[in-house]
C-alpha cells in the first residue's frame, strides 16, 4: 500500500536523526513499505429448499508498516493484523448475518529526541536556537532556550543515550567536551522536561462483532430489519501518561467503511464527521482525541425498507433508528473557564456511556427511465456522553482548516484561543440525481 525507498535519494533521506541513538545512521534505509496480505474461504455450506443458504467466509490478513508516524514521521512500525469469520443464512422471506474478528500483532513506537533546531530573531538578528535544550535549568524561572552554536551543537551531537531515556528530561546534558574530547563532561545545557520519549509497544488485542436480520412482508412490500454492533474501546495509546508496554484493547479496522448492511447509519457511521472523543483518564491532557473508525461503539437498530407497488416508479423508502454508546468507561470533563486548560478531568466522575440518537431517511426513486433520484436526511441528538465532555479542547486539524479559510482569525483571537467539543444536534442532507447512459 505504500513504498517509502523506490530510488536511491529515499534511500538516503535523512528521516531518522530524531531517533534516539541513530544520529550517525540517519539515513531512511532500504525495503521501508507498507505491505498487505490477505486470505479469505468463500463456502457455501448449505443450499436446500427445507433449511435455506447458509453462506460462511473465514478470514485472516497481516499488515506490516514500516515507517509510520506517532509524533514525527518513521517513528514508528507496525506488524499487525485481524482474523474473523462472516455468516449469512436467508430462507424465504427470513434473512440474516453477522461477522465477528479479533485484531493480533502490535506496534513498535521508537524513542526519540523531540529537539530541532530552528531560526529565530533575536536582538533583531537571525540566529539558530534549540526548541527542547536550555542554556540553564528550565526549572528555574527565567530559563530561555539555548543558541545553537558550534560549541552547544557539539555537545548536543555527542551525547550517548542508554537506559530509560526520560530520566534525562530536565537534567543536565553529559556529553564529550568537543575542543578536549574528554568524556562525561557537564555541558552547561539541560534537557527540557519533554525532550525525550521513550520507546514502547502496543499490543493489540481488540475484537468486534455484528449482527443484523430482517423479515419480508410480501403482501405490504414491506421489509423490517433491526441490528445489532459492538467494538471494544480503550484509552488514547498515545496519550503522554501511558507511554509505555502495554496492551490496546480498542479494536482496530483496516480501511472499514462499515456504515450498516441491513439497518443503515448515515451519520454516526456513514459520514463520520462527529467529533467523538476517545475516553478519559484523571492523568490525560485536558484536550479532545477522536476516532471516527468502528471502534469503542456499541449500537441497537431497528429500520423499515417500503417499496410500494403502485405510485412512484420503483420508489424506495427506509427510515431507520439507531442508539449508540460508548464501551469503555471515561472520565467526565468539567469545565472550568478560568484554567488554561478549559477545565479538569474528575478523578472521581464517570462520563454516561449513552453517545446518542440518530434517526434517518434514506430514499430512491425512478423519476423516468435511467433518472433516479435518491436522498438521505438525518438528525443525530446527542447523549449524555457528549453533555459529559463537552469543553474539551478539539484538535488541531480544526484551526489548521480555519486559517487557511480566514487567516485573521488566529490575529484576532490569537493562537491560544481552543475550539471546544459541544452536544448540539447534528444535521445532513443529501440529495441528487443519477442518470445512466
Amino acid at each position: 500500500m505504500e513504498s517509502r525507498s523506490t530510488n536511491f535519494q529515499d534511500n538516503i533521506a535523512f528521516d531518522r536523526l530524531q531517533i534516539v541513538n541513530r544520529a550517525t545512521t540517519p539515513f531512511r534505509g532500504v525495503s521501508k513499505d507498507n505491505d498487505l496480505f490477505a486470505a479469505r474461504l468463500q463456502w457455501k455450506v448449505l443450499n436446500s429448499d427445507r433449511f435455506g443458504v447458509v453462506d460462511l467466509e473465514p478470514y485472516i490478513f497481516y499488515n506490516a508498516a514500516s515507517d509510520q508516524q506517532v509524533e514525527i514521521p518513521v517513528d514508528s512500525k507496525s506488524n499487525w493484523g485481524s482474523y474473523g469469520l462472516s455468516l449469512e443464512h436467508t430462507r424465504g422471506n427470513f434473512e440474516c448475518g453477522g461477522e465477528v474478528a479479533f485484531n493480533y500483532g502490535g506496534e513498535d513506537v521508537f524513542a526519540i529526541d523531540r529537539n530541532v533546531t530552528k531560526i529565530v530573531a533575536v536582538n533583531g538578528q537571525l540566529v539558530e536556537q534549540f526548541s527542547k535544550i536550555y542554556g540553564s535549568n528550565p526549572s528555574v524561572k527565567g530559563a530561555t532556550l539555548a543558541l545553537a552554536t558550534p560549541l552547544n551543537l557539539g555537545y548536543e551531537q555527542t551525547q550517548s543515550f542508554a537506559g530509560d531515556i526520560t530520566k534525562l528530561n530536565g537534567a543536565q546534558i553529559i556529553a564529550t567536551n568537543i575542543n578536549t574530547g574528554a568524556t562525561n563532561q557537564m555541558s552547561g545545557l539541560y534537557s527540557a522536561f519533554d525532550r525525550f520519549r521513550p520507546s514502547y509497544k502496543d499490543k493489540f488485542r481488540g475484537w468486534m462483532g455484528v449482527v443484523d436480520g430482517a423479515y419480508t412482508f410480501e403482501d405490504w412490500n414491506l421489509k423490517i430489519a433491526a441490528a445489532y454492533g459492538y467494538a471494544t474501546g480503550d484509552l488514547d495509546p498515545r496519550d503522554p501518561s501511558r507511554q509505555f508496554n502495554k496492551t490496546y484493547n480498542a479494536f482496530i479496522g483496516l480501511h472499514e467503511v462499515y456504515d450498516g448492511k441491513r439497518v443503515p447509519s448515515v451519520i454516526m457511521m456513514g459520514e463520520r464527521w462527529l467529533k467523538r472523543p476517545l475516553p478519559l483518564a484523571a492523568n490525560e491532557t485536558n484536550k479532545l482525541s477522536d476516532d471516527i473508525s468502528f471502534s469503542n461503539l456499541q449500537h441497537v437498530g431497528l429500520g423499515v425498507k417500503w417499496t410500494p407497488r403502485s405510485g412512484i416508479k420503483k420508489l424506495c423508502v427506509n427510515p431507520n433508528i439507531l442508539g449508540f454508546w460508548a464501551t469503555k468507561e471515561s472520565q467526565r470533563f468539567i469545565v472550568d473557564t478560568s484554567l488554561s486548560t478549559g477545565g479538569t478531568i474528575s478523578p472521581t466522575d464517570r462520563a454516561r456511556n449513552f453517545l446518542g440518537t440518530e434517526f434517518n431517511i434514506v430514499s430512491s426513486c425512478a423519476a423516468f427511465q435511467d433518472l433516479k433520484i435518491f436522498a438521505s436526511l438525518a438528525l443525530f441528538v446527542p447523549g449524555g456522553y457528549f453533555a459529559d465532555m463537552k469543553g474539551l479542547k478539539l484538535n488541531d486539524a480544526y484551526y489548521k482548516l480555519l486559517n487557511a479559510v480566514a487567516p485573521d482569525v488566529e490575529n484576532e483571537y490569537n493562537e491560544e484561543l481552543d475550539f471546544t467539543l459541544g452536544n448540539s444536534n447534528a444535521f445532513y442532507m443529501n440529495i441528487g440525481v443519477e442518470y445512466k447512459f
